[in-house]
């Protein structure tokens, strides 16, 4: 059957709006006293409900109260009769899809019972002294059934997400992240190369072949030192590094290089050598470095495939060398 939604009805009822004076600082009423809609409150424990004692629940710290009426008894322990107003989605002030900000945690959250018509229609099945009647004004549950229990339970239950280990799935008050979905979080496989994205509404998408950018450094000559000096005692493939099997087969595409206390006067070529386990070079591919400009970024037109258990080490042009006074040189690579 569909869903027995009602246009709201109430025993009092105006035949007109009500109003302030337009010069009054007063308003009309505040947002916590109304039905549903959209509602402020302090702190996340306003939220919940506090069920104590015998009779209609009227306790003031319920900030968004329902209406419930406790009495003695075994099946619910004790046994209850939940309201519902005239429109069958809303209790007390409690409404489903209602929003409320909660100034503690600076989120806005939007009330939800998951299967709410599923469980409504389990329950409307059992009428009159099986625990379910109908009026003008208002629908009445009482636990009487084992689908007026769960029904109750629903009402009365108040998990928040991301309080107390709840997730967005079994909460009733549900991070409101607006009408669009937005991403919440995600997790990459390594072993299949695929981006899973969390949405907003419990959702996923999947992104198929993705390979994340990782980066390598060679540092050939330490920041202090002059290049000069330092060549007259070590060499620039002093400094070099051997490619590990996740790097395999994939390539250098980008370098950003610099000098370090002291930039060279004149412009340089330098290039990165990858060698064999015979320390044979196996490729290589060259950049320049302009006159009296620390960092260079260069993208090489042809990328460089690496192999795993080789190395790489980083040289200058020997036609196209750093003036004499250049310090130090350190070079990273962009890997895809």
């Amino acid at each position: 059957m569909a869903f027995p939604f009602r246009n709201p009805t109430a025993l009092d009822s105006r035949t007109a709006p009500e109003a302030v004076g337009l010069t009054t600082v007063q308003g009309t009423n505040f947002s916590t006293l109304q039905v549903g809609g959209y509602m402020e409150v302090f702190y996340l424990s306003d939220l919940g409900l506090t069920l104590s004692g015998l009779g209609a629940q009227s306790n003031s710290a319920n900030t968004i109260p329902i209406q419930i009426s406790l009495g003695v008894g075994t099946s619910f322990s004790p046994t209850a009769t939940l309201t519902l107003n005239s429109d069958n989605v809303s209790s007390g002030r409690r409404k489903l899809g209602m929003l409320v900000y909660v100034y503690e945690t600076d989120t806005t959250y939007q009330y939800t019972i998951q299967n709410y018509e599923s469980l409504f229609n389990a329950v409307s099945a059992f009428t009159g002294s099986s625990g379910f009647i109908y009026t003008t004004n208002s629908t009445t549950v009482a636990t009487r059934t084992p689908e007026g229990i769960e029904f109750i339970n629903a009402w009365t239950g108040s998990t928040i997400e991301g309080q107390n280990g709840v997730t967005r799935e079994n909460a009733t008050w549900r991070i409101y992240y607006g009408a669009q979905q937005t991403i919440t979080g995600g997790t990459y496989d390594k072993t299949s190369s695929n981006l899973t994205l969390n949405n907003s509404t419990g959702g996923t998408i999947t992104i198929s072949d993705v390979q994340p950018i990782e980066y390598i450094g060679i540092t050939a000559v330490p920041a202090s030192k002059n290049i000069n000096d330092w060549e007259g005692v070590n060499q620039f493939q002093d400094s070099y590094i051997v490619i590990p099997q996740n790097l395999h087969n994939k390539t250098i595409t980008k370098v950003s290089a610099s000098y370090g206390d002291t930039s060279s006067q004149s412009g340089a070529i330098y290039k990165i050598e990858m060698k064999d386990t015979s320390s044979s070079v196996d490729d290589s591919r060259s950049w320049g470095h302009s006159a009296n400009t620390r960092t260079s970024q260069f993208t090489f037109t042809s990328p460089m495939t690496l192999t795993s258990g080789y190395t790489l080490n980083i040289m200058y042009d020997t036609f196209n060398p750093p003036d004499t006074n250049a310090e130090g040189y350190s070079a990273t690579f962009e890997i895809e």
